[in-house]
């Protein structure tokens, strides 16, 4: 008795998961990243706005492949001297935008692997 198992589609359905999970990835990442920028902004003090302007995503990923970081907070030379000072004064990048990003990235992921699919 001869068996055979044909894996040909399974084989290319792993293939076409591993291009698309990188990009669905980054996008999500930059989903959860906004959901902080927003929240981050709005508990940001406001005396001429720079500070609060001056949140943002970072342009590029630490990492590579499925393990990414993506920085958010305070970036240009601007805020670079008070954003520290502001930050232990006011606390406006609080703890709880990480949850938040999170159930963001969360969704975002599974429209943006829905995109691509």
């Amino acid at each position: 008795m001869d068996a055979s198992l044909d894996t040909g589609e399974f084989d290319a359905a792993l293939t076409d998961m591993k291009e698309k999970t990188p990009k669905a990835l980054m996008w999500s990442l930059r989903e959860g990243g906004r959901a902080v920028v927003k929240s981050s902004r709005a508990s940001a003090p406001v005396d001429t706005g720079r500070l609060q302007s001056s949140i943002k995503n970072a342009r590029n990923f630490k990492g590579g492949g499925t393990d990414l970081t993506l920085w958010v907070g305070p970036f240009g030379p601007d805020v670079a001297l008070y954003s520290g000072k502001m930050q232990g004064q006011y606390g406006y990048m609080d703890e709880n935008a990480a949850e938040r990003a999170s159930s963001a990235a969360q969704e975002a992921f599974s429209k943006a692997f829905a995109k691509y699919a």
